[in-house]
């Protein structure tokens, strides 16, 4: 046992100088591929990005508390923001149109869409209705700068990039939390699988959403290792960057309290009592978690007094809970788990069948191998966090579809979605019946299988956007009546880059060096902690 605690610290050593440069290599690298997506969509090309917009566009010029909208179709969630009427072409104040002439049809272009800034006076303020109008305004009051100082498409173009910039941060250190476990390297392809191309489509909007599924990627990434991993003593880092995502989930939208509280539920029951004894010792965890708290908190208390949630009685519907249920089962809960692989836009692409085939065969080989590897404590948090999961929209629709339909989509737990793929790389690396061979085959494999599907899913995207798809279209990213305001070759060029250089990242990580490897049939002794211990009162 003396032997396994020494390799447990050499392992949590690492090598000198990594975390930073891993950080900012990652950083780059993840922020290419979304950027690319920044550049390919068109004006209102991911869901909801006019909207978000006029909110981003309103905060930054002091609309914090807009004016509660009265117009008829918006329900109660909507506000009015005045804001430049270059960002909101195509629209007859007040009510907003943010359904354009190419959404829901995809066989044609955006090139009917409206022109940002093409306007006599495009700084000239107009008042329009947005449905995220009292959404929390953090995330708006990053990203929304630009949108005023150039309200065309400088503006917009930059915003997205600020966006992307904010996934690419919380990627990263997702990244070097998969680096810092030494037992395995496994949770790459946790991370690998998390990362869908629908959620890098959106980080390459103007969302906050897509900021909160890049922070529940790192929450992930860091609070599996942290809270299940009890021979390593490398806690500073994996605390930090969960604490650092937890409190921004908290902020970004109404419903991330309630997704941290999932996946920490999940990770702590049954709880390992030697690895909490271990961190509730420590100073640091303490105040970390009081953080997560007063975000969670102020983020609750965003909700309640802007009423987020009050949407209204949109739909005027008579559904019984069985009839709900049904339809539920019987499709649309299969199609909320599609859209977190294969949805992009407004739902309305129709992407390959191959990329949801090769994505369902990924994260079915990790459950299924994380499943025969695990123990039954392993299982049932597997099994908590899936169906945990993918209860929230059944639930969520049989509480609220008689007021709004059938509104539930995807995107909105793919927050806590990404920790299944994270969570069963992490069973597999530290059940110890795999070699490091497997182990190192099953990372290179996902690269291999993964990465090719992230430029598929750019490619033809961009296709629907600039010719339209299916009969009698040409699939060729490079031609269309409609083109990026950068061109084509840039977005192709900055993601081809991106998942090269991802790939070559990862596949050099994927056999742990010397220096790093650990004894696989047994867990490390505890070890001596390494930063001063204050002991709080019971």
């Amino acid at each position: 046992m003396v032997g396994d605690g020494v390799a447990a610290v050499a392992a949590d050593r690492g090598r000198p100088g990594r975390p930073g440069r891993g950080w900012a290599l990652a950083f780059l690298v993840f922020f290419l591929i979304s950027a690319a997506w920044a550049m390919a969509s068109p004006y209102d090309g991911t869901p909801d990005e006019v909207r978000h917009i006029i909110r981003a566009a309103g905060v930054v010029q002091g609309q914090i508390f807009p004016r509660p909208a009265t117009e008829p179709g918006v329900g109660n969630v909507g506000a009015y923001q005045s804001v430049p009427t270059g960002l909101v072409r195509g629209t007859e104040p007040p009510v907003l149109t943010n359904r354009y002439c190419y959404h829901w049809i995809p066989s044609r272009s955006a090139a009917c869409a409206p022109v940002p800034g093409d306007a006599k006076d495009p700084a000239r303020l107009v008042t329009v209705v947005t449905a995220a109008g009292r959404y929390n305004p953090l995330y708006y009051a990053v990203v929304g700068e630009p949108l005023v100082r150039w309200p065309d498409w400088t503006g917009i173009l930059l915003a997205r990039l600020i966006s992307a910039a904010l996934c690419a941060a919380f990627l990263a250190s997702a990244w070097l939390s998969c680096l810092e476990w030494g037992r395995s390297r496994l949770l790459i392809a946790g991370l690998l699988v998390a990362a869908t191309p629908p959620f890098f489509e959106l980080s390459g909007g103007i969302n906050p959403n897509s900021v909160e599924i890049a922070a529940g990627i790192s929450l992930a990434a860091a609070a599996v290792p942290l809270l299940l991993d009890t021979g390593s003593v490398r806690v500073q880092g994996w605390r930090r960057r969960a604490a650092v995502a937890a409190i921004g989930i908290g902020q970004f939208r109404a419903m991330g309290p309630e997704l941290i509280a999932g996946l920490l539920i999940v990770l702590l029951l049954p709880p390992v009592r030697a690895r909490l004894r271990q961190l509730l010792r420590q100073a640091a965890t303490w105040w970390w978690s009081a953080a997560v708290l007063v975000s969670c908190a102020l983020g609750v208390a965003w909700t309640v007094i802007s009423q987020v949630g009050d949407v209204g009685n949109t739909a005027h519907l008579r559904l019984s809970p069985f009839r709900v249920l049904r339809v539920e089962f019987t499709g649309w809960l299969t199609k909320v788990i599609a859209q977190m692989i294969d949805g992009f836009s407004y739902y309305d692409t129709n992407p390959p069948h191959l990329i949801i085939w090769v994505w369902a065969a990924a994260l079915g080989a990790l459950l299924v191998a994380a499943v025969i590897c695990g123990n039954w404590a392993d299982r049932w948090r597997l099994a908590a966090l899936a169906g945990g999961t993918l209860a929230i929209p059944v639930v969520f629709e049989l509480l609220t579809v008689n007021s709004f339909g059938f509104s539930f989509q995807g995107r909105y737990i793919l927050p806590l979605a990404v920790g299944i793929p994270v969570l069963a790389a992490f069973i597999i690396g530290s059940s110890g019946r795999l070699s490091r061979a497997p182990q190192t085959a099953i990372i290179r494999a996902m690269i291999l299988l993964l990465l090719p599907v992230q430029l598929l899913s750019l490619g033809y995207v961009m296709d629907r956007f600039q010719s339209g798809v299916g009969p009698g279209h040409a699939l060729d990213p490079l031609l269309g009546s409609w083109h990026p305001v950068t061109g084509s070759v840039l977005p192709l060029a900055a993601m081809t880059a991106g998942l090269i250089s991802l790939g070559v990242m990862a596949w050099r990580e994927a056999r742990l060096p010397d220096e790093l490897r650990l004894p696989l049939f047994s867990y490390p002794a505890a070890e001596p902690q390494r930063e001063p211990v204050r002991k709080f009162p019971p």
